[in-house]
């Protein structure tokens, strides 16, 4: 009855985003994008769903998926209805007919700040639908990690999971796919997630995790015994799951010594490593290592589908042949199939695809030993001036930060960046460059964790994207207004 019910539900929600009273609602209100997109990933949904439904059966991850799928396809329908409703409503108002005082009052709000609340919602819940997509791919990956998180649950050791591959594979998003599955949120009290890079301080990481638990930490990074006895305090008796993401260090008596004063007695807790280097992964895993594979042809191609005609490019047999020998060039990789497949989602013409089939191949010559830069710069390429600036200014911030949107579009905005020309809230402008380089995989995934205690969008570079806007911006005269020191932002700026 409940996966009925589900294929009753993508069906309304499918029918209702086709509904063209919706999307002209849609076109006046500035949302038809994320309508299309919403509408072409629940197409991709309702052909595996008889299958999916199958498998519930006899697969709890399945059937986890499947529930997790109805609740954002409500929310999606709920959404539509929402912008629906509001233009009925301001169109009652507009011909003066009546409406309670409470109503009319919320009809005299600014309609962009309706806008950019509602749009910011149904961006949400397009991403998490999106999420689900990607996991089709990854499941098998997901499912084996949560394993070895789970079985280990018994053992009063400390359990740490490495997760290794090569950049652009998605080891982060994986992660937190897994980071995220209700059963290890269920099963582990502090879920924490620390970005650690080149730089292996354990005064760092250790005053980062107390932060996460307490909410402040005034130690000094270099009083280790102090902060030992802080994290002790903050994790004694607590079964936390702590992500060390992005870790290069091969100093085992480093290693050594964090592990050390992380081990809390007793305390049945587990650790996932992502990394690089296979080294690093057999200095600090007890178990196996997770070695994560490149996506198969079909899965690849699924996922550039998904992405370049999930918008205006209507899907003909010459895109598809074009397409299919671009998705090759990228070697199962899924950031670099992700950022060529947003770059085509608005190109409607053969020979624009056959340009940039063309300008990949160049690039890939320049690069030979990296698949995932050579797309990212092409992608760039393809920018509009200011995009370039927004995405450049971007770098001046050191990677493993976390960028709060709100404040990053405030600081293009001080910065001149976004474009004033023509009716409409810069804030609001600003929010869609930020959504189309989130698209095009110019920030790393949206880190939607349970510590992020004050709800705000952030987002980050990984290592590749950090290395673009890190080129990029040495090699641009850009005047920056920023309230960093001086002496920090001069250091990213001295070789212009």
């Amino acid at each position: 009855m409940a996966d009925l019910l589900l294929s009753a539900v993508i069906s309304a929600v499918l029918k209702k985003a086709a509904n063209s009273l919706v999307q002209q609602i849609g076109e006046m209100w500035g949302i038809s994008d994320q309508q299309e997109r919403l509408h072409n990933m629940l197409l991709e949904i309702h052909d595996v769903l008889p299958n999916a439904e199958r498998r519930a059966n006899s697969n709890a991850a399945v059937k986890l998926w499947l529930l997790k799928l109805k609740a954002a396809a409500y929310d999606a329908d709920d959404l539509l209805d929402e912008f629906c409703y509001e233009d009925l409503r301001r169109d009652a108002v507009r011909h003066g007919q009546k409406v309670s005082n409470l109503s009319h009052f919320f009809s005299l709000e600014i309609p962009a700040l309706f806008l950019y609340k509602m749009s910011g919602k149904l961006k949400k819940v397009v991403q998490r639908i999106d999420d689900l997509v990607v996991q089709m791919g990854r499941d098998n990956d997901k499912e084996e990690i949560v394993r070895l998180l789970l079985e280990g649950r018994d053992s009063a050791d400390l359990t740490v999971v490495p997760v290794v591959g090569m950049g652009g594979l998605g080891k982060t998003t994986l992660v937190r796919l897994v980071y995220n599955d209700p059963r290890v949120q269920e099963h582990f009290e502090l879920p924490l997630w620390v970005f650690v890079s080149k730089k292996f301080s354990i005064g760092l990481i250790v005053k980062s995790i107390i932060e996460l638990v307490m909410g402040d930490c005034s130690v000094p990074t270099n009083n280790r015994e102090l902060l030992k006895r802080h994290l002790h305090q903050a994790l004694s008796g607590r079964k936390y799951l702590l992500v060390l993401d992005d870790v290069w260090n091969e100093n085992v008596d480093k290693w050594e010594h964090l592990r050390a004063i992380l081990n809390c007695r007793d305390s049945r807790s587990a650790i996932i490593v992502t990394t690089r280097n296979t080294k690093v992964a057999s200095i600090m895993g007890t178990v196996k290592s997770y070695n994560l594979g490149f996506l198969g042809d079909d899965d690849s191609w699924n996922l550039f589908h998904k992405r370049a005609f999930s918008m205006e490019v209507e899907e003909t047999e010459e895109l598809v042949e074009i397409g299919r020998k671009l998705v090759q060039n990228c070697g199962g990789l899924p950031l670099a199939i992700n950022t060529l497949g947003s770059l085509m989602s608005d190109k409607n013409q053969a020979r624009e695809w056959l340009v940039v089939l063309e300008e990949s191949r160049i690039w890939e010559t320049r690069s030979p030993n990296n698949r995932v830069l050579p797309k990212l710069r092409l992608s760039y390429d393809h920018l509009p001036p200011y995009m370039k600036q927004c995405f450049a200014f971007c770098a001046v911030f050191p990677k493993g930060y976390e960028m709060d949107k709100e404040k990053l579009i405030q600081y293009w905005m001080a910065n001149g960046f976004i474009p004033s020309d023509g009716p409409g809230n810069l804030e609001m402008k600003g929010n869609d460059i930020f959504n189309e380089l989130a698209w095009r995989s110019f920030f790393y995934d949206v880190i939607n964790v349970e510590n992020n205690k004050n709800n705000k969008e952030t987002h980050d570079f990984n290592e590749v994207q950090h290395q673009l806007g890190a080129y990029v911006l040495t090699h641009t005269r850009l005047s920056l207004f920023i309230d960093f020191p001086v002496e920090y932002y001069m250091e990213k700026m001295k070789h212009k």
